[in-house]
């Protein structure tokens, strides 16, 4: 059982020097599959139960409030400073959690892995720069992405040893129809909400960091076929559940009806 392995991996994790732990992840699920559950509206489209009974005996990586609703079957949990809250691993303590940020202190002290985002410079993105091999999971400086999916969640998928990633609510996109109401599956739930879900550091909230969302957009979206052949190229497939999600068409699409 996945989840058992994932118990087992913690463990080994935990004996390791801080500085080194990130070695006890390598290949530890080699040839699996790995499911990343991101915050983007389409989330809300499922049935959060069901998703968790399809989920259960599956390797599960949940990026920032993801693992609110999905605790009881996340592997790893991966968050960095932007809409930060608290999380309570009370829920599960054998899920394995993975900070990834600028600030130079802890986001979150019982975090397992802390990775650190050295510049945030547009010009030098690995979106931009396309050095993708330069950012192999085997140090614990991180590249700017931008966007957390780009500077650690692909990477450490890619550590892990798996040769397919499936993206569930990975949109990718400022462009919402009529049925959604905001960026994230948790501003779709009405803004009274979001206090459950957002601690501190809400990019809405942040002028500067809200205006350069239609940039951000704009060089991940041009980025998605690059990081797919690269991806490829290290033994790893990429298929995308997600109808707003502007990756060319060419990469693999999964409906919920053929998912659930």
């Amino acid at each position: 059982m996945i989840h058992e392995v994932t118990t087992q991996v913690k463990k080994n994790v935990l004996k390791l020097p801080y500085e080194e732990r990130f070695k006890a992840l390598q290949n530890a699920y080699s040839g699996k599959t790995a499911y990343i559950v991101s915050c983007g509206p389409t989330l809300n489209e499922f049935d959060f139960n069901k998703l968790r009974d399809r989920l259960k005996d599956e390797l599960v990586i949940c990026v920032k409030q993801t693992y609110d609703v999905l605790s009881d079957v996340c592997d790893f949990h991966v968050y960095n400073c932007g809409n930060y809250k608290n999380y309570d691993y009370s829920k599960n303590a054998d899920c394995i959690s993975v900070e990834c940020t600028s600030y130079p202190q802890f986001l979150n002290e019982q975090c397992d892995l802390k990775f650190f985002i050295n510049e945030r410079n547009f010009a030098r993105s690995v979106s931009i720069m396309k050095n993708f091999d330069d950012w192999t999971l085997e140090g614990q400086e991180r590249p700017y992405g931008p966007g957390i999916m780009y500077e650690i969640v692909f990477y450490l998928a890619q550590y892990l040893g798996v040769d397919k990633l499936v993206t569930i609510g990975w949109d990718n996109t400022l462009t919402i129809d009529a049925n959604q109401k905001g960026f994230h599956f948790y501003d779709c739930k009405g803004k009274e909400n979001i206090d459950q879900f957002v601690t501190h550091n809400e990019v809405d909230k942040n002028l500067a960091a809200f205006k350069s969302l239609p940039m951000e957009a704009s060089i991940t979206t041009d980025c998605i076929a690059d990081f797919y052949f690269w991806l490829k190229s290290v033994g790893v497939d990429l298929q995308i559940l997600s109808h707003l999600n502007p990756a060319p068409k060419f990469i693999p699409r999964i409906d919920i009806e053929n998912f659930i």
